[in-house]
């Protein structure tokens, strides 16, 4: 069952997406950049807290782009695991990788 979150809101640190980031170390970058456990992100995202996040069902990346300021163009653009093209074909799953520590730190918001 996926948690009822409530409104979202905006965070205080937005970070930038790294491109073709996967969308799980995205997320929990944005968590540590803003002190929030991973998990407690997730909930908020409305998914589940216990599981990998590969591709976000459409709620869940509205409320993404809520929390983050960003459009769902740019997040869809930069992060291929939400783009549906990508999510039918499954060419990114041997590809996906974290963002590279001088990367993160170039995108940290």
């Amino acid at each position: 069952m996926t948690p009822r979150p409530g409104l979202a809101r905006r965070l205080p640190i937005p970070a930038p997406t790294a491109l073709h980031e996967a969308t799980d170390s995205y997320l929990r970058r944005l968590a540590t950049l803003n002190h929030i456990q991973f998990n407690e992100l997730k909930l908020h995202l409305g998914l589940e807290p216990h599981r990998e996040v590969h591709a976000l069902a459409p709620a869940n990346l509205h409320r993404l782009a809520i929390c983050t300021g960003y459009i769902t163009g740019q997040l869809t653009a930069t992060l291929p695991e939400l783009d549906p093209p990508h999510l039918k074909s499954g060419l990114f799953t041997r590809t996906r990788h974290p963002a590279c520590t001088r990367c993160a730190r170039r995108h940290r918001g």
